[in-house]
C-alpha cells in the first residue's frame, strides 16, 4: 500500500522539526509501512536516533 498524503505530511513535518534538534543521527520508519504491509488503518512507527538514544513516536 502506498502511504497516504496525510501520513506523508505527518512524516514530512516530523522530519522537518527534527532537523532543528542537535544530535539527530537518524530517522527511521518501521512497522507495516516500512515493509509494505500497511493498510488504511495502519499507524506510523517512527524512530529518532539522537546521540545513542532511540525515541519511539507512533502516530496515526
Amino acid at each position: 500500500m502506498k502511504i497516504s498524503a496525510d501520513k506523508q505530511k505527518l512524516l514530512d513535518d516530523f522530519t522537518s522539526e527534527l532537523k532543528f534538534i542537535d544530535g539527530v543521527k537518524a530517522i527511521v520508519l518501521g512497522g507495516s509501512h516500512a515493509v509494505g504491509l500497511a493498510t488504511g488503518k495502519s499507524d506510523l512507527d517512527r524512530y529518532s536516533i539522537i546521540q545513542n538514544k532511540v525515541i519511539s513516536t507512533s502516530k496515526k
